[in-house]
């Protein structure tokens, strides 16, 4: 779900929104007490990454879970070229 909002939000033909603001209001509905999400700390972290990279959402979620299963992001190519700081 949160996945496709990104995905929406970010459309260029729909709302265009700037990944950034994405982050802030998801971030905010992640912090909500009445939403149930497990590993609601690994969607903050991929939407950190979805904000301040070049990765798609999905992606960042990816990372995100690999992150937090290994605790190094370098671990999926040991090459960080790729991603924009």
């Amino acid at each position: 779900m949160i996945a496709a909002v990104a995905y929406v939000l970010s459309s260029t033909v729909l709302y265009n929104v700037p990944r950034a603001e994405i982050q802030t209001r998801l971030v905010t509905l992640l912090t909500l007490k009445g939403l149930r999400l497990p590993e609601k700390g690994v969607y903050a972290r991929a939407l950190e990454l979805y904000a301040t990279t070049n990765l798609d959402f999905v992606d960042a979620l990816l990372v995100a879970h690999v992150e937090r299963r290994t605790r190094h992001s370098s671990a999926l190519t040991g090459d960080t070229t790729g991603f924009r700081p």
